[in-house]
């Protein structure tokens, strides 16, 4: 299992003198692979502190649950993985005295039981997760907006709106997840949808190194080999 993890603060807020509102988390232990990648809403206070919640939260049910054994329908993962991220958002909200809408996120995040090599991947929002096998690009789950915006963990509906797959992971696949600033940025660049297709991330990463991007770019990537 190789990964490769990136993130970077977009030119909104190096304008502002704020940080990269994304976070990005990897953890394994002897059954689990885990990764997740959250991008905190700027219209949020604390936004940042929020992404990296929904990340740590993420990770932590990922790996301490069965997600793969129990097999859940979608629907009940993903109640079930959305109330746990709301409440530790909740909590840490509730700890630093904060209205918890000031610590809205979007949420990508994907499991892979190592003995089965059977994986769940989960989404809110404009996160996604992408898969590349034999450069093949597939959107496994796409980027979701209402409107104009995206769910947040924090909404009444984000429940009904996640979404949840389940798949096997084959030795020939990379499993990819993003926020919407990297995806903007893959859209319009052709080099960088090459780099991506032909699983170059160091061409990759050198590419968003010098493209210019509003927004913060963050991804984490995951190879079945």
């Amino acid at each position: 299992m190789n990964k490769w993890i990136y993130s970077k603060t977009g030119q909104v807020h190096q304008e502002r003198h704020e940080k990269c509102q994304d976070a990005v988390l990897f953890q394994e232990n002897e059954w689990v692979y885990a990764a997740a990648v959250s991008d905190g809403a700027s219209g949020c206070r604390y936004g940042r502190e929020g992404a990296k919640t929904a990340c740590k939260a993420a990770i932590s049910y990922l790996t301490e649950e069965d997600v793969i054994g129990d097999h859940f329908s979608n629907e009940k993962l993903a109640w079930l993985f959305n109330e746990y991220l709301l409440y530790r958002l909740e909590q840490t909200a509730l700890k630093q005295g904060n209205p918890v809408d000031e610590y809205a996120s979007t949420v990508a995040a994907v499991c892979l039981n190592r003995p089965e090599r059977k994986a769940a991947a989960i989404s809110l929002g404009d996160s996604a997760v992408l898969r590349i096998r034999n450069q093949n690009v597939e959107t496994f789950l796409g980027a979701r907006r209402t409107g104009g915006q995206p769910c947040l963990l924090t909404d009444a509906k984000a429940h009904d709106e996640m979404q949840v797959r389940y798949f096997d992971l084959c030795a020939e696949d990379t499993i990819v997840l993003c926020t919407d600033g990297f995806l903007d940025a893959y859209t319009e660049n052709s080099r960088l949808r090459s780099a991506l297709k032909n699983l170059d991330f160091q061409k990759m990463n050198a590419i968003l190194d010098t493209c210019s991007s509003a927004d913060d770019v963050s991804y984490i990537a995951i190879s079945g080999s």
